[in-house]
């Protein structure tokens, strides 16, 4: 009612398509070149090159530097291995410890592999050397983790016996082996080793067994119980008879004859009891005094 009129006033309108005028930039307005600024000959692009190379040298030559002596530290000094043997009274090396020196510098040069800790071949070398030494009982080769000397560590096997064969004088072992022969120890006299002598025929041969480790037991019991009771044992034969063991103790005429696949404490406590009643009635077996049957004793 009180209204305004609208007024029909036409509206401007904008050109579709106006061209707008370029705004000023002096980056853009800048000459732009593909080309680096200054002096861009080839001599200068070169000696940059040559310059970054150099710059490299020094890590260059500590790399080759850590390589050489890691290849240092895993070769192994093949001429000086050094043997060890236990300090033990018991465990006394039979040969010279040159002499087992020398034969691990040989088996390190048998094989140019056996010159770094990475490819030697410690099992082949341990059998190469218990053939040659069977008085060894152990080899145990141990490498440095730092160092380049070889350290073998060996444990004789304790001689026992002496047994006197028809191929030679052999020693004994505790498990009945043939070790080593006697004319290859030069102070054989200081291991005061019991002689035995074989009659039953024994063929000796190095490194094999000879007797049962049982029957080297009996011996060495039938020894230390005369012992104990002030008797020496002058001299001990295996026989051709089958399982038997003659034993002559000093100062007597008879020989005490043992089973050695009966009791040995049993066999020797028959004896020292016979023995000591045939003195207290002043009678002596003038032959033997057979203890191998159980609970009796025969002499004569």
């Amino acid at each position: 009612m009180f209204g305004l009129k609208r007024k029909n006033t036409p509206r401007r309108t904008q050109p579709l398509s106006t061209p707008r005028k370029p705004v000023f930039s002096y980056y853009s307005n800048r000459y732009r070149s593909n080309e680096p600024v200054g002096r861009t000959n080839n001599y200068n692009f070169y000696k940059v090159k040559k310059r970054l190379w150099w710059h490299h040298l020094p890590s260059y030559i500590a790399l080759v530097a850590l390589i050489v002596c890691l290849l240092y530290s895993l070769s192994l000094d093949t001429l000086n291995p050094k043997v060890v043997q236990p300090n033990s009274d018991n465990a006394v090396l039979l040969r010279d410890k040159n002499i087992y020196e020398k034969a691990i510098r040989e088996q390190l040069k048998a094989s140019i592999l056996n010159n770094n800790k990475i490819t030697i071949n410690i099992g082949g070398i341990t059998r190469s050397m218990q053939a040659e030494f069977p008085e060894l009982a152990d080899i145990d080769i141990k490498l440095p983790f730092i160092g380049r000397k070889l350290v073998v560590y060996v444990e004789p096997s304790p001689p026992t016996l002496l047994l006197s064969s028809k191929n030679g004088l052999f020693v004994i072992d505790k498990r009945g082996r043939a070790i080593i022969e006697a004319k290859q120890l030069t102070n054989l006299s200081k291991y005061k080793l019991q002689m035995v002598n074989d009659q039953s025929g024994l063929s000796v041969q190095i490194g094999k067994g000879v007797l049962p480790a049982n029957d080297i037991s009996f011996i060495n019991t039938v020894i230390e119980q005369l012992k104990s009771k002030n008797i020496t044992v002058e001299s001990i034969t295996l026989p051709s008879q089958a399982s038997q063991l003659d034993v002559r103790i000093t100062k007597k005429a008879y020989v005490i004859k043992m089973n050695l696949q009966n009791d040995v404490q049993q066999q020797v406590g028959r004896f020292i009891a016979v023995k000591e009643k045939l003195e207290a009635e002043n009678q002596e077996p003038k032959e033997y005094l057979d203890v191998r049957v159980e609970e009796r004793a025969y002499y004569k």
